[in-house]
């Protein structure tokens, strides 16, 4: 017996220790927002759209207990979880708090209740903890809500259920909601009340239990406000919201009052940046929905913004998203950042946006006049918005000259021993700046991110004056010279050492699937001190850190020191970048000095390997034959300015167009531009501004080279840049007779000094008809070309033979600024230069129409009326011409997909693209999609199939879909599918004719009958049915917004009727809207209006301009007749004009006539409403 009581101690012994051996996660340090995110057991984190408390010492985070295997739908909630931190990053659970009654069905709380968005507060007076729920009783559902509230005495609970109430003074209750403590101990509810969706405030009694009175509405604060946070700061509270879309994300909004019961003033959305994790932006708040503003105990104006990602479906798996709150100016704004910390970062961002003063300098006497001066009185400047371009403004619309801006802003506080910087992104065209009357700069070409050392310069303690002359005379081609601070400008604080630059390279080994990565680091010594620090550095892949490493830096009395990092990454860390795979690492390098972190940068590369051999070009190993689109970056509704949604919604669209390499631009892109080329995958060539005759083409000017430093430099990392452009057009040895030697020298320094990891190119329209061509010193012939396409490509390579070749212009004449006839010649233009092995690609000029001033002698190349350059397959307000369909078809990366319906299958058959075609590569990872749609065209199923690996050259593939009979369904569409999930192909099947076109208005001038008119579901394109008696006439169809009718009378017989019908077409069939009788008057048609968009708190209107006119007015009010509240403005802008000055929230009603001669005036055109 006694052996086998030692046995069994024994076991009892170790067993424990089996228990014990599950390894806990190490404590974090650093946040990672949409990230899985584990408390200190290593389990995922259960509390959702939850709030904190902070309590003697200890943070207390509750949030919605989610239960597993649960859909929303099915009874997802639990109660109440808490837990508990004292770094907001490493979290200890302590158990639901309040749960549900899974025993008492008549219990408010019995399970399949619906309890959400707890919040609790700490009542001094009755020494409680409150805790607040959204709470719908079992069997209810959402029409009717109650404000549960439980108590506890201790905040880590457990909770008693109290009571509920009818929130918002409704019997309907109210909504999402936030508690508010304010600095007295009075405690708020803020809430959207059901069922009108107003947002109101009400006091809550002295316990916390219940409103001490009536609501008050929120004067500002939109209809429909949901996912309140709120937060005061400086006697100021900032609110942050959402719109209300039910489970999907939509945009956040931002509101600041001095007094909770007082006017709110909306911002717009505070947000910034892209999540990484789930490629969303800020038009979706990254996919989240706020849910609480955190103060940071014992770190000075730091605040933490607490969102989440809800997932209806199976609502365990939502995430968190806390991120950084940042207040300039006294506005609150939240960037996104893949992770991110609370010990300072040695560095410190000061935003100097807003409302500048600003006068154009007509005279040029600005310098002598010392406007320059501190003490210079601007008291009757104009306003202008930075960053932004004066011509968007009506005044200034053809201003070319030099434009001042004036602005103040205040030394920040415990700067002694750090270095402030000034950093303007780029400014239109040249410029010169001065801080407190000095001159800081004189930069020739502010297309380049700029810094500039002021550490010395500020005033401690007080107030400097910053200005800023910039001159947009400069003119280069046939681009619009746009005027004015066009990107933001910063204030950047850094500790004395910080780093300066990280310049990373990496090279796969395509045979062994390995990588060696190396990194260059320039750290600036501002003290000049002689000392030892470690440099720490990680990499990680979707939020994984995949290596680690640190090393010792000396830094020298030198200004600069400089250190290389060098490591292999093995085969199962090597993720390519590919223009269908756009794989991207973070590497975080950390400067230390012991413990105080010096400066931390954080910078993305991706590993590709790009190579031109045996007459192919290769990306990764693999053959591509690669299309693309030149895009001048502007649009003439917001310049130059380029907003974060015009990038993406450019890059996107031509990304859908088939685009994966491009020389892009002319001129450099702002980060954020090249950023996303990164995330979605396109290989471009970044080029300096050199274009044309010009004396910068010659070797000794230093400003070329300083330009292609800049540019280099500051674009180093990003893997969508393959090569660097020193010049455009500039090949002409008779009119630029040194340019040989420019070409030669430029290049060579580019190689040896810069970057030996990419190509370098002269883009050339000169290769053709030049035996000695400068273009022979590039990598690769970049070659423009605007007729004879085959001819010339052909004497290019005749000239060159060891040279490949990329067409970086391809075009022939303008295409038109009318949506419909807007068909360009593309398909001449791509027979010619099909079938060539040396012709590796090309780049169509261009993707969008842009303003430009350029007259040409050729009517194919003269300019517009309107001032737009009508080039592109989208115009220059965003709107998709015919164009666009037919070169999206041209760049496909099949030769053909046809779809066939059968008798209860979808045939699908797909024709791969020729060997020697343009495009042609292979398709790895593609998926045909086919979507049906129900009634209001609304998706009902989705069925994806993962295509094989397609090669060029291959046989016709051939997949089918089931499709079984339903009544319900209106349409099938059928979608080739990228890997990066853009759609390059489609064909839709219609089963119904499409939804009731309804006219908006009808204009006419005696002659011409205009119909306009919104899109509805189904249709592809509209007609136009009239007669007099009878509707036997039909127009051509259009795509646009608006169709005509013309000739209808000789210009004299007016008086007659006319019945006119507009028709929705769909390959099913025809819907026609109501008749209707117009009568014929003489008159004047309204402008066209292409678009209006909200601009920095104004309207942007764009619309058609014909010869004659010479006076157009804007009426715009914030009732939708007109009948009060209307304001007039009038300008002679063509093409576009502003309104500015507008209140930010506020919706406005816009409409438009043209005077061609004094008594001949247009009616006013239909409305267009618009939020600011």
């Amino acid at each position: 017996m006694k052996p086998f009581f030692v046995l069994i101690f024994t076991i009892l012994i170790i067993f424990p220790c089996f228990l014990q051996a599950k390894k806990l996660p190490e404590k974090q340090i650093d946040f990672h927002p949409a990230q899985i995110w584990s408390d200190t057991n290593g389990n995922p984190i259960n509390a959702h759209g939850g709030g904190v408390l902070y309590f003697k010492g200890i943070y207390y985070w509750y949030g919605e207990h989610k239960l597993e295997g649960k859909s929303e739908a099915t009874f997802a909630d639990g109660g109440i979880h808490c837990y508990s931190s004292t770094d907001l990053v490493n979290w200890k659970d302590e158990g639901i708090v309040l749960s549900v009654d899974y025993k008492d069905e008549k219990s408010d709380l019995a399970y399949g209740c619906i309890l959400e968005r707890p919040k609790v507060v700490f009542n001094e007076k009755n020494k409680q903890f409150v805790a607040y729920f959204k709470l719908y009783l079992k069997g209810v559902g959402y029409e009717t809500s109650n404000v549960g509230v439980a108590v506890a005495d201790k905040p880590n609970g457990p909770f008693t259920y109290h009571h509920k109430f009818h929130g918002g003074g409704s019997p309907k209750g109210s909504g999402d909601f936030s508690m508010f403590k304010d600095d007295d101990g009075s405690l708020y509810h803020l809430t959207v009340r059901k069922p009108d969706k107003t947002f109101v405030i009400g006091k809550m009694d002295a316990d916390y239990y219940y409103p001490a009175g009536d609501y008050q509405v929120c004067e500002g604060i939109e209809l429909h406000t949901e996912a309140p946070a709120l937060v005061k700061r400086n006697g100021v509270y900032h609110l942050l919201g959402s719109g209300s879309s039910g489970w999907k994300p939509n945009a956040a909004r931002y509101y600041t009052s001095e007094s909770l019961l007082g006017k709110w003033t909306c911002h717009g959305n505070p947000c910034l940046g892209l999540n990484s994790v789930d490629n969303l932006g800020m038009k979706v708040t990254w996919g989240a929905q706020s849910s609480f503003i955190l103060p940071v105990q014992g770190k000075k104006d730091a605040y933490i913004a607490m969102f989440d990602i809800w997932k209806p479906e199976n609502p365990i798996t939502g995430r968190y998203i806390w991120l950084p709150v940042r207040f300039e100016n006294g506005i609150m704004s939240v960037n996104w950042h893949d992770s991110w910390n609370l010990n300072d970062p040695g560095e410190s961002k000061i935003s100097l946006n807003g409302i500048w003063n600003f006068k154009a300098d007509y005279y040029d006497k600005g310098e002598s006049q010392a406007w320059f001066s501190p003490d210079f009185n601007d008291s009757g400047w104009d306003k202008l918005q930075v960053p932004g371009n004066w011509d968007i403004r009506n005044e200034y619309a053809d201003f070319s000259g030099k434009g001042w801006y004036r602005t103040t802003f205040e030394t920040p506080s415990g700067i002694d021993g750090k270095v402030a910087r000034l950093n303007f992104e780029a400014v239109g065209i040249n410029y010169k700046a001065w801080l407190n009357g000095e001159t800081i700069a004189d930069v020739t070409g502010g297309y380049f991110s700029n810094y500039l050392n002021i550490t010395n310069r500020l005033k401690a303690g007080a107030k400097n004056s910053l200005v800023v002359c910039a001159d947009n005379s400069f003119h280069s081609g046939a681009y619009w010279s746009w005027g004015g601070i066009r990107r933001p400008v910063t204030l950047d604080i850094n500790n004395s050492e910080f780093i300066e630059s990280v310049k990373v390279v990496s090279v796969p080994d395509l045979q062994k699937g390995t990588a060696k990565v190396s990194f260059d680091v320039s750290a600036f010594n501002g003290d000049k001190v002689n000392e030892d620090l470690d440099l720490i550095y990680e990499v990680s892949f979707a939020g994984i850190v995949i290596k680690k490493g640190a090393k010792k830096v000396s830094l020298m009395n030198s200004s600069i020191t400089k250190t290389s990092v060098e490591f292999f990454l093995p085969k199962k860390d090597v993720k390519l970048w590919h223009f269908d795979f756009p794989n991207l690492y973070t590497l975080k390098v950390r400067l230390r000095k012991g413990d105080v972190l010096k400066h931390e940068v954080i910078e993305r590369f991706g590993i590709r390997k790009l190579e031109i051999t045996n007459s192919k070009f290769l990306l990764n190993g693999e053959s591509i034959r690669v299309m693309g689109y030149n895009w001048v970056a502007d649009e003439r509704l917001t310049g130059n300015t380029l907003p974060t949604e015009l990038i993406k919604r450019d890059i996107d669209n031509m990304k859908s167009l088939g685009a994966n390499m491009t020389r892009i631009s002319h001129v450099p892109l702002p980060k954020e531009a090249y950023d996303y080329l990164d995330e979605k995958g396109m290989l471009v060539i970044a080029e300096i501004p050199l274009w044309g005759t010009t004396k910068l083409a010659e070797p000794e000017n230093p400003i070329a080279k300083n330009w292609i430093n800049q540019l280099v430099n500051n674009d180093f990392n990003h893997p969508s840049i393959i090569g660097w452009c020193v010049g455009n057009e500039i090949g002409s040895i008779n009119l630029n007779p040194r340019v040989m030697e420019y070409v030669e020298k430029s290049i060579t320094y580019v190689k040896d000094s810069l970057d030996r990891s990419r190509f370098v190119l002269m883009v050339s329209h000169t290769a053709n008809n030049q035996p000695e061509d400068p273009s022979r010193f590039a990598d690769f012939v970049s070659y423009n070309t605007y007729n004879s396409w085959g001819k010339n490509i052909d004497k290019v390579h005749e000239y060159q033979p060891d040279k490949m070749i990329f067409i970086t212009e391809l075009g022939e004449n303008l295409i038109g600024e009318d949506l419909n006839s807007s068909t360009g010649n593309f398909s001449k233009m791509l027979s010619e230069i099909q079938g060539r092995e040396y012709l590796f690609g090309a780049s169509l000029w261009t993707y969008n129409d842009y303003r430009s001033n350029y007259r040409s002698s050729t009517l194919s190349w003269d300019g517009k009326v309107s001032q737009n350059r009508d080039w592109g397959v989208i115009d220059g307000y965003g709107n998709k011409k015919r164009a666009y369909e037919i070169i999206r078809k041209a760049f496909a990366p099949l030769k053909s997909l046809k779809v066939k319906s059968e008798e209860n299958s979808i045939q699908v058959s797909l024709q791969p693209r020729e060997k020697l075609d343009l495009p042609a590569y292979t398709l790895h990872e593609y998926k045909l999609l086919c979507e049906e749609f129900g009634k209001d065209y609304q998706p009902s199923k989705k069925t994806e199939l993962v295509l094989p690996l397609i090669n060029p050259g291959d046989q016709l593939l051939t997949k089918s879909f089931d499709a079984n009979e339903n009544p319900l369904l209106t349409a099938r569409k059928v979608s080739l599918v990228s890997p990066t999930g853009y759609i390059l192909m489609d064909t839709t099947l219609c089963y119904v004719v499409p939804e009731k076109p309804v006219i908006r208005a009808i204009f006419n001038d005696g002659v011409k009958i205009r119909v306009v008119f919104d899109h509805v579901n189904l249709a592809t394109e509209y007609k136009l049915v009239y007669g007099e008696k009878m509707l036997n006439l039909t127009t051509v169809t259009t795509i646009d917004k608006y169709i005509e009718a013309d000739k209808l009378t000789d210009g004299r017989n007016f008086g007659k009727t006319v019945l006119v019908q507009l028709v929705a077409i769909n390959g099913f069939g025809e819907t026609g809207s109501e008749i209707q009788n117009v009568t014929l008057t003489y008159g004047k048609l309204p402008p066209v209006i292409k678009a209006v968009k909200a601009f920095q708190n104004g309207i942007s209107i764009g619309y058609s301009s014909e010869k004659n006119e010479y006076l157009y007015k804007v009426q715009y009010s914030t009732t939708s007749d007109f009948s009060s509240d209307s304001h007039l403005i009038q300008t002679t802008c063509k093409g576009a004009c502003y309104v500015p000055d507008l209140k930010p929230g506020v919706k406005y009603y816009v409409r438009m006539c043209v005077y061609e001669q004094y008594e001949l005036i247009s009616p006013w055109s239909e409305i267009w409403p618009i939020t600011i």
